[in-house]
């Protein structure tokens, strides 16, 4: 929802439609409120694992090493398409927007603002997993890893699809001989979320109890 809404409004303010706002947009910020409201009460409540299971990790093994580089990859792909969203001069920034994915140029801005939520809040989150993924009893990790999976699945499956809709001018949509590319480099990023948290899922295992 919050993702949404962020892409929805900022983009709606900072695009071709801004001058187009009406009071009625107002009707948006309990949506925009809320789901905070309660992401941040769950986030503070005490977990409670059922009996006889604990998250425990004892240390970090290969799958770790691997999804850390996974994330990593991310943060190199958000920081291309960062810049290409922003019309940057850099050279590699500059090819990504003008010959694969136009569309985070559209002047409607949609696509720019999805690509600078991933940037910043994105970033932050996969900063805070890969260092978790590293970590012997980072529990917490039950828990980012499902708000990161969240924002990239629902994220990349609107930024993707509009990229095709007939509604969107040819000169932003995806070129032809680039589809396959664009659509492996957006999926990329759901990809390795899921695979991170069903390996933090995997680690809530039994615990043996000592007898005394």
């Amino acid at each position: 929802m919050v993702t949404s809404l962020v892409t929805l409004i900022v983009g709606a303010m900072s695009g071709s439609y801004g001058d187009e706002i009406l009071p009625a947009s107002c009707l948006n910020i309990p949506y925009g409120v809320l789901p905070i409201y309660y992401l941040l009460k769950f986030l503070t409540q005490p977990r409670h694992f059922p009996e006889n299971r604990i998250y425990e990790k004892v240390k970090p093994n290969i799958l770790d090493v691997l999804l850390a580089l996974g994330l990593g990859i991310g943060l190199i792909n958000n920081v291309i398409r960062g810049l290409g969203s922003l019309d940057s001069p850099f050279p590699l920034a500059q090819l990504y927007a003008s010959e694969y994915e136009p569309y985070i140029l559209h002047p409607t801005n949609f696509g720019k603002v999805w690509i600078l939520f991933m940037l910043f809040v994105g970033r932050f989150l996969k900063i805070v997993l890969m260092f978790g993924l590293f970590q012997s009893n980072a529990s917490w990790m039950l828990d980012w890893s499902i708000i990161y999976t969240a924002i990239s699945v629902y994220g990349t499956y609107v930024h993707l699809i509009a990229q095709f809709c007939p509604g969107v001018e040819k000169m932003y949509q995806v070129p032809d001989e680039q589809t396959t590319f664009v659509i492996v480099v957006n999926l990329f990023l759901p990809v390795v979320a899921l695979a991170v948290m069903l390996r933090s899922f995997l680690l809530v295992t039994k615990h043996k109890k000592i007898k005394r």
